[in-house]
């Protein structure tokens, strides 16, 4: 235009136009800074125009990058020491089955580097019988406290006293033992041992009970079978504590008992179980009772799942499964404390709807609650049993809720070792859980960029591009001088 080419014509002789002149009057020019030159002055070329589809298309995919970078979170760990950690008592839950131990016999005892003794714990404590396969026979109820039997030995003759008219119950050895139970309708059986306390004091019992059948002409025939001398029998029976009073059958054979006797030794105790016991095999209806739910299928196998929870402190201590019992003694040869640890967790269970929130902050890595589920051990050996040792390490793990709130969340997670330990040949085995907790916490938290971060980043990502492609552009322009469009 007309006004166009007086303006030109001004600034080329060095003067002031009138479209200049009128833009300088005004005072917010000062702080323009984003001034442009005119059009007609500025020129294109081929080397601007692939730069600057270049640097449309790295200012793309940076955003992009940096975008889901935004809308993603990663996995933030601190450690500090566990300063607010639980003051009171931690509960230990736990799910294991012995292979080879009778519940009848299954002690859970507790003891800490704080003094804490606890012995034969009976508080949330299970017994679940289970036979050769693995499936449960019969649930034994809560571990109560082992009551006091009573005995009668007081009230018979010595022993010498009573063998002077001759032994009443028969001792038995191994290639006797088929053919005498085939020969008789029912025989009972007291599997003892020489150096046990409790088979002394039954013996004179036992005798007088064996006279008693006798002059009562009973079917019921009354034998013993030292464990010590006939060791094979008494292991293919899988004898473990002593006296053991087993009920056979001639019907069903030598290979399995009938029941075993758990109640008061006093001959009319003894009398009365075994006369129930043969009238109900009479009318087979022996396995109607589950005290005598012992045998058919797996009685060579005993097991037992022990299942429950312990509190205990925030000091190094051990639990552990051992056979005891208030009037048995053991045979440290025929115990075998093979398990498998179904479960074994620290801390007190979690919802399912936490549980899952938690498994979508924290990897695999700090989900260690349990790193013994599923874990068989078995002794090949005698004298020897396995011992765990866990390192307790706390897990706070927070888990975002709405309005950008916060919920933390306790865990425990478990650090194990296990090895076999060799026991001496007078002491019976046990399976040990050592736990130890860590004065350190471990913090999980998943974490992501904040908007303001979001935008500085964009920020310099479009301006990096567009100075660094118009420096490049420069160089070019002046090493190539590129021809005009």
């Amino acid at each position: 235009s007309a006004e166009g080419r007086r303006e030109a014509r001004a600034l080329a002789s060095g003067g002031v136009g009138p479209i200049q002149a009128a833009t300088m009057h005004r005072p917010t020019n000062m702080i323009d800074f984003y001034r442009r030159p005119l059009k007609e002055f500025t020129e294109s070329t081929i080397v601007g125009v692939v730069l600057s589809l270049l640097a449309m298309a790295c200012m793309a995919i940076l955003f992009l990058v940096e975008l889901s970078a935004f809308l993603s979170t990663e996995m933030d760990t601190q450690i500090h020491l566990d300063t607010k950690g639980e003051d009171g008592m931690i509960r230990v839950n736990f799910n294991i089955t012995m292979l080879d131990l009778e519940c009848d016999y299954v002690t859970v005892d507790m003891l800490d580097v704080m003094g804490t003794n606890k012995m034969d714990i009976s508080s949330n404590i299970h017994k679940w019988a289970i036979d050769s396969t693995g499936l449960t026979k019969v649930f034994q109820g809560r571990n109560l406290e082992q009551r006091d039997i009573i005995h009668d030995s007081e009230e018979h003759r010595p022993l010498e006293e009573a063998h002077a008219d001759g032994v009443h119950a028969m001792p038995i050895t191994t290639k006797e033992f088929p053919t005498f139970i085939a020969d008789h309708d029912y025989t009972v059986v007291d599997f003892y041992a020489p150096w046990c306390i409790w088979c002394q004091r039954l013996a004179p019992t036992w005798e007088a009970f064996a006279e008693r059948m006798e002059a009562d002409s009973s079917n019921v025939k009354v034998v013993s079978v030292d464990c010590a001398a006939e060791n094979a029998l008494c292991q293919s029976h899988k004898i473990q504590a002593y006296p053991t009073i087993r009920f056979f059958s001639a019907k069903d054979g030598p290979e399995h008992g009938i029941g075993d006797f758990h109640k008061d030794r006093t001959v009319d105790a003894l009398k009365t179980w075994v006369e129930s016991l043969a009238e109900d095999l009479k009318h087979d209806n022996v396995l109607d009772k589950p005290e005598n739910m012992k045998v058919k299928t797996g009685a060579k196998f005993p097991g037992c799942i022990v299942t429950g929870s312990l509190r205990v402190k925030r000091v190094p201590g051990n639990f552990h499964i051992e056979p005891r019992s208030k009037h048995h003694n053991f045979d440290p040869r025929a115990t075998n404390l093979s398990h498998v640890v179904n479960s074994l967790e620290v801390g007190n269970p979690l919802p399912m709807g936490i549980t899952k929130a938690v498994q979508r902050v924290a990897t695999d890595e700090f989900m260690r609650s349990d790193p013994l589920r599923g874990n068989v051990y078995v002794n090949y050996r005698k004298h020897q049993a396995y011992h765990h040792h866990l390192k307790v390490v706390p897990t706070d793990i927070e888990i975002p809720t709405t309005w950008r709130g916060k919920n933390e969340v306790r865990m425990y997670n478990l650090l194990s070792e296990s090895q076999i330990n060799n026991y001496e040949e007078d002491a019976v085995p046990e399976a040990r859980f050592s736990y130890d907790f860590s004065p350190m916490v471990v913090n999980v938290a998943k974490k992501g960029k904040r908007w303001y971060e979001f935008l500085t980043s964009l920020c310099a990502i479009i301006g990096g591009t567009f100075t660094i492609l118009g420096l490049i552009d420069a160089v070019l322009v002046k090493v190539f001088k590129p021809k005009k469009l």
